[in-house]
């Protein structure tokens, strides 16, 4: 039998039902199926992305899985989306994730007026996405395919970036040469193939997502593949006379062909219309850096020793007892109220 792919070892279907209750197909990708669950011992509802080993070994897709394994173990914010654990069967990959119960954005914008939205709306998504975003970089980790329809909201309404399956990491002094990603929010240097650092593309797709939410089209759109990549190369777009003033200029200097001009993250956050209504929250740099103790308690209470969870928690170790303080965490903790 093969080797694994991102476990240490291979389990059993059981071992995840022995953990989780599997409700119903919540959606599909290309190489993957997402089902929701419970997790038995707290009942809070996750995520489970269920990807075929074989299709993962025979696609040559094996360190593309392992990548984004890592990276979203690594990432630990609250607007990104969380990895609990990883089951890895003879036949599946199974990653269990934090659930976004309102969906994603792309679906959110169409039940909306003209599938758009009002600029303090959008702001406020926009703000979370940003904050997201470097908090990746910070870990030199680059997504790569940041689109509407990879950002979720949970209960209120709050971003989780997710799908990392397009991500890399940077290296020091390196540069990155794949080109990967939708068209539609693809910088011009990844049209290229030209080597780029990272952070610069991830600002780009974020200033597409930008227009999106307050035009409620593409900044850059053709049905002919040559044409669209023609106007993403030259950069020129209009905007729609009922977007707004203020976020004019930075949609600009976010979408501007150049990546060494293009605006970056730091100063995205010092833009005078990005830091209008900053939620308090966006500032809590600590979220996960310490422990809850009305969370821990709880968890002590369904069974777990308190103090191995404790040393499970300090040494980033994901047992039964760690998991099951993450997922209390993230489902019960309100970062703050939604937007109103």
């Amino acid at each position: 039998m093969d080797r694994p792919i991102v476990a240490r070892n291979f389990a059993a279907r059981a071992d995840l039902e022995l953990r989780y209750r599997t409700e119903r197909r919540i959606g599909t990708g290309s190489f993957s199926t997402v089902i929701l669950g419970e997790h038995r011992r707290s009942a809070r509802r996750v995520a489970i992305k269920v990807m075929s080993r074989r299709n993962i070994i025979e696609g040559g897709m094996r360190e593309k899985v392992a990548r984004e394994v890592r990276t979203m173990a690594l990432l630990r914010h609250p607007h990104i989306v969380r990895l609990y654990e990883v089951f890895e069967t003879p036949r599946d990959v199974l990653i269990v994730m934090e659930y976004a119960e309102r969906g994603d954005l792309y679906e959110y914008l169409l039940v909306q007026r003209n599938q758009r939205l009002e600029e303090a709306e959008a702001r406020w998504f926009f703000q979370q996405l940003i904050t997201g975003v470097e908090y990746c970089h910070s870990k030199s980790a680059i997504h790569r395919d940041i689109k509407v329809e990879n950002l979720f909201l949970d209960s209120q309404r709050h971003i989780k970036i997710g799908d990392f399956g397009l991500c890399n990491t940077m290296q020091e002094g390196g540069f990155l040469r794949t080109s990967c990603g939708s068209t539609h929010y693809a910088a011009p240097e990844l049209l290229l193939r030209r080597p780029y650092v990272g952070p610069e593309v991830d600002v780009w797709s974020c200033g597409v997502v930008l227009y999106v939410l307050l035009g409620g089209c593409y900044p850059f759109d053709d049905a002919n593949t040559t044409t669209l990549y023609s106007k993403i190369l030259s950069g020129t777009f209009n905007f729609p006379l009922f977007v707004p003033d203020g976020p004019r200029d930075l949609i600009s200097r976010m979408l501007t062909v150049d990546p060494r001009a293009r605006i970056t993250v730091a100063e995205i956050k010092e833009h005078a219309w990005f830091r209008i209504n900053i939620p308090p929250h966006l500032s809590m740099r600590s979220y996960y850096s310490t422990i809850d103790m009305d969370v821990l308690a709880r968890v002590t209470q369904l069974g777990f020793e308190r103090q191995l969870l404790i040393m499970d928690l300090l040494n980033n170790e994901s047992s039964e007892a760690a998991v099951t303080y993450y997922i209390i965490l993230n489902c019960d903790r309100q970062i703050s109220a939604g937007f109103a």
